[in-house]
C-alpha cells in the first residue's frame, strides 16, 4: 500500500472497518512511517474531540415547521387589518 491509500484508510483502521489483512498492513506501516503516524495521530485526537461532544436532542421539525406557518399567517392578518 501507498502512503496515500494508507492515509486514506486511516479513520476505518481507527474503527477497526477494515479486513483483519489490511488491519495489520496498516499497524506495521504505522510502526515504521512517522508521517503516516502523525496524520494517524491527528485523527485520533479529531475522534476523541468527537467523542467529548455534548449530545444534544434535535429540535421537533414538525412542531417547528407548525409555529412558523401560525406566525406567518398570524402575520398576513395584522397586515390586512
Amino acid at each position: 500500500m501507498t502512503h496515500i491509500s494508507i492515509r486514506k484508510k486511516l479513520s476505518a483502521f481507527l474503527d477497526g472497518e477494515l479486513p483483519d489483512e489490511e488491519m495489520v498492513e496498516i499497524e506495521n506501516h504505522l510502526d515504521h512511517c512517522a508521517d503516516c503516524r502523525e496524520e494517524f495521530g491527528e485523527i485520533c485526537k479529531g475522534q476523541s474531540l468527537v467523542r467529548s461532544l455534548e449530545e444534544v436532542e434535535l429540535p421537533d421539525v414538525e412542531k417547528s415547521w407548525y409555529k412558523i406557518r401560525l406566525s406567518l399567517t398570524n402575520s398576513s392578518k395584522d397586515q390586512n387589518k
